[in-house]
């Protein structure tokens, strides 16, 4: 299993990765969010539903299922953009990203992903890098990764991430990478880490119809 930085490190620059040149051609057509995989955009003609009540969310592409707090967003590109997942807004800068993905860089753990579709981003963008926890975890009973970091650029404000990874095994789909993650800043992580632990155990690993 890849071994994780326990110190703060300063990141040269890298290779680009598939996701970084996806996005550059992308960009000119939309706003790019960064997902586990590669970016997935939400334009103009995003679809955003406020959810008045607690409701589940399900993504029948990707076969997974979460419950979407009350009085939250979840925004979703509208077709034929790709349906991974879901964006839900904490505040301008705070939000949630859930999504599906197939493994297509054929990652063997969850933690070799997090490092090759997170770390690599990063490093290519010369961030400073902070780990500060990491942890096996589950998500919906499948083996997962847990890592809470923090990042930034030069005279930046830092950004505190905290990425939860699990890759399934699905009758023919193959392999689906999954990624929970938590884009904050560090003095207001523990407020938005409640909303995160509630979407984190309400997760269902759904069958295909």
């Amino acid at each position: 299993m890849p071994k994780f930085p326990q110190l703060t490190v300063l990141a040269g620059l890298r290779w680009l990765s598939r996701s970084q040149k996806w996005s550059v051609s992308f960009f000119a057509v939309c706003t790019v969010v960064w997902s586990s995989a590669f970016g997935w955009c939400l334009n103009s003609e995003s679809q955003s539903i406020e959810v008045p009540a607690e409701t589940r969310y399900h993504n029948p592409n990707y076969l997974y299922s979460i419950l979407l707090p009350a009085g939250l967003e979840c925004e979703r590109p509208t077709p034929p953009a790709p349906n991974h997942g879901c964006r839900i807004a904490l505040s301008q800068t705070a939000y949630i990203l859930v999504d599906g993905s197939y493994n297509s860089i054929d990652s063997v753990s969850p933690a070799d992903a997090f490092l090759r579709w997170h770390v690599d981003a990063l490093f290519s963008d010369g961030s400073l890098i902070s780990v500060l926890r990491r942890f096996p975890t589950t998500l919906g009973g499948v083996a997962a990764e847990r890592v809470v970091f923090t990042h930034s650029q030069g005279n930046e404000e830092r950004v505190l991430e905290d990425v939860v990874i699990a890759i399934r095994t699905a009758a023919a789909h193959g392999e689906i990478v999954y990624t929970v993650k938590l884009v904050s800043a560090p003095e207001r992580y523990e407020k938005d880490k409640q909303i995160l632990e509630t979407i984190l155990s309400s997760w269902r690993n759904e069958q295909a119809q």
